[in-house]
């Protein structure tokens, strides 16, 4: 799943980062913030039904990509609240991809 959003860093500011994968564990995503193995961020997901949801992801590994970091990260400190939202915002995410497909098979 792939979206836009904000990563605002321990150290004061923020940066773009755009996901390429969302999970209700984790995310992997490209930003220009310099961030290390360790790290633990806020990014902001903004794909939830009732509105963002910031979440803190703590980076696992990240790799250079031009000049851009590609992270891997998983959410720590999820109360049971956020961790409803973000299933759903999978799951729908999830169904409208498959119903994407479903149409594209039926036009081929």
């Amino acid at each position: 799943m792939s979206f836009e959003s904000f990563v605002y860093l321990r150290t004061g500011g923020r940066a773009l980062f755009r996901s390429i994968d969302l999970s209700c564990g984790g995310m992997a995503f490209y930003t220009a913030a310099p961030l290390d193995v360790g790290d633990d961020p806020e990014v902001v997901i903004p794909i939830t039904s009732e509105g963002p949801l910031i979440l803190t992801a703590e980076v696992l590994r990240w790799k250079a990509v031009g000049p851009l970091r590609q992270c891997a990260s998983r959410f720590v400190n999820i109360i049971q609240d956020q961790e409803t939202m973000l299933q759903e915002a999978v799951f729908n995410a999830q169904m409208l991809s498959i119903r994407t497909a479903n149409r594209q098979k039926q036009n081929a």
